[in-house]
């Protein structure tokens, strides 16, 4: 049986339906392991590019995701420029706990060092690898919090540039097994200068004000 040009359009776009004829999505982006800076690189970091991590009222807890790189800010430091991503702690509520990090993408992971600033943006503490660990899909730190620390600073470490994330199954010690090179086998992930970095506050208590009041 013969069909008509308006039976066989329809029978085209059905199979083009069942076949997946739509455009597919863009390829995960791939690891950046070089990084110009843009030209507003400055030698301290800026009060004005922070985001502010809030929570909803009668929340315990509130996430910021951000991707850093040529979009976000960045430093000079020893002559090097690193993207880094400021976030502001939420006032009128008492944090217990931060976590902050890197989140595991398909072909990158950002090359994290977490350091937490104080109201003047001097730095209080810093978090190198030794102090970052797989929880879910993130590469982060976790502890808790300091009356003084106001600020969480997610910046680039140079010195994970060129090396890779390993999974491998419950390492003797994950901060040193679990970072090797591009060309080992396994499973791995390729550290970075771009990528989803986040931070996620804990209260102790239910916030009893809303964002715009933190």
């Amino acid at each position: 049986m013969k069909l008509s040009h308006l039976q066989a359009a329809s029978a085209a776009a059905a199979l083009c339906m069942v076949v997946a004829c739509a455009t597919p999505p863009p390829p995960p982006p791939p690891a950046s392991l070089s990084f110009d800076g843009a030209a507003g690189c400055t030698q301290n970091i800026e009060a004005h590019t922070a985001q502010t991590v809030t929570i909803k009222k009668r929340q315990r807890a509130g996430t910021l995701s951000i991707i850093a790189g040529p979009e976000t800010a960045c430093q000079v430091v020893n002559e090097t420029k690193l993207p880094y991503v400021l976030y502001k702690l939420p006032g009128s509520v008492e944090i217990s706990t931060i976590q902050a990090g890197g989140v595991f993408e398909a072909k990158r992971l950002f090359a994290s060092e977490v350091v937490t600033l104080d109201a003047e943006l001097a730095p209080v503490r810093t978090f190198g690898p030794e102090a970052f660990l797989q929880r879910g899909g993130t590469w982060s730190v976790f502890f808790p919090s300091r009356a003084n620390e106001r600020y969480v600073l997610i910046r680039a470490n140079p010195d994970l540039i060129g090396k890779a994330y390993l999974f491998t199954e419950q390492p003797a010690n994950p901060a040193e097994t679990q970072i090797g090179t591009a060309a080992d086998a396994g499973p791995k992930t390729e550290y970075s200068y771009g990528g989803y970095v986040f931070a996620r506050v804990f209260l102790e208590e239910p916030a009893a004000v809303g964002p715009k009041e933190q």
